[in-house]
């Protein structure tokens, strides 16, 4: 009898210990094309074309987070309003939450809130009323992004705006792989969002102004969700296992005093975001994007620069 009870009491302190709640932190690394992300900064969209951003403001809902061997928590009735000029650390609340596997999220608000009144909700709430504005009328809803800025060229700067919105946009981003685990009651999911992904295959070389549903705005939208979330990879504090598609990781030389050399050998061609990011899930420095190829890759990283 005695036996059983402790066998029984030591079955439900496993289970206590499996579904222990851990908070949950979202870390959003803004970028532009591979650059820290800063205010009225140079960039280029794939058709080359040249634009500044002033501001950028978008809604993330309905976060779905597979961890512990599959198992699927959605995080529902929560809204975050993102402003890329602020700080990317999103405070998602607290779960059963180990060993994460992938998240997903959609960009804009849920349709089932969408066309609410702003002013029923607490002043502190993301969607109360803002100034800017992100909310487009009873009718139409919440502006999903609001993306203002300049185009054209440095000496012949024109208005660059997308004010994105609709239910029919309210688009899921695809499932985003990485590997995030509980450290002292805390996990940190680390993700860098490339904005020049928001005016993918949109030509803004004369200016360009779209507020609604459809057009630029639906393409920017679609980008957005399809294209500019990656995870990051910590390429300092990554292990092979972490790493998808790779089959070795090298290097030298350690320690590192003016560079490093960081030599990835895959197992196939792959577009990769590496980042290197300190022990508190800030970005030390952004290597870039590119196109990896199949075998040894040798990436050269400037580290002079690099803070104690």
């Amino acid at each position: 009898m005695i036996k059983n009870i402790l066998f029984r009491l030591a079955c439900c302190l496993f289970s206590l210990g499996m579904f222990a709640q851990n908070s949950i932190q979202l870390n959003i690394n803004h970028q532009l094309g591979g650059a820290d992300f800063s205010l009225n900064q140079a960039a280029e969209n794939n058709l080359n074309n040249y634009f500044t951003v002033s501001r950028l403001e978008y809604y993330i809902s309905n976060i779905t987070i597979t961890h512990d061997e599959g198992t699927e928590t959605i995080i529902e009735d929560l809204h975050i309003l993102v402003d890329a000029s602020e700080s990317g650390v999103l405070d998602l609340g607290s779960f059963p939450i180990t060993d994460v596997e992938s998240i997903r999220f959609y960009i804009g608000v849920d349709p089932l809130v969408n066309h609410d009144d702003p002013a029923a909700f607490p002043n502190d709430h993301p969607l109360a009323p803002k100034f800017p504005s992100m909310h487009w009328g009873w009718a139409a809803g919440y502006r999903y992004v609001a993306l203002e800025g300049k185009s054209g060229s440095a000496n012949n700067p024109l208005t660059m705006e997308i004010h994105g919105l609709g239910d029919k946009n309210y688009f899921e981003t695809s499932s985003i792989p990485l590997t995030a685990s509980a450290d002292n009651g805390l996990v940190v999911i680390n993700l860098d969002a490339d904005y020049t992904k928001l005016l993918e295959d949109i030509d803004v070389s004369g200016g360009l102004i779209v507020h609604g549903e459809d057009g630029a705005a639906k393409a920017c939208l679609f980008s957005f969700s399809t294209l500019a979330f990656t995870p990051t990879v910590d390429i300092m504090g990554t292990g092979i296992e972490d790493l998808i598609n790779v089959r070795a990781v090298e290097l030298y030389p350690v320690p590192a005093v003016e560079f490093i050399n960081l030599v990835l050998t895959l197992d196939d061609t792959q577009k990769m975001n590496i980042s290197v990011v300190n022990v508190l899930g800030q970005t030390v420095s952004v290597v870039g994007r590119e196109d990896f190829v199949q075998g040894v890759n040798l990436i050269k990283i400037n580290t002079a620069d690099f803070v104690n």
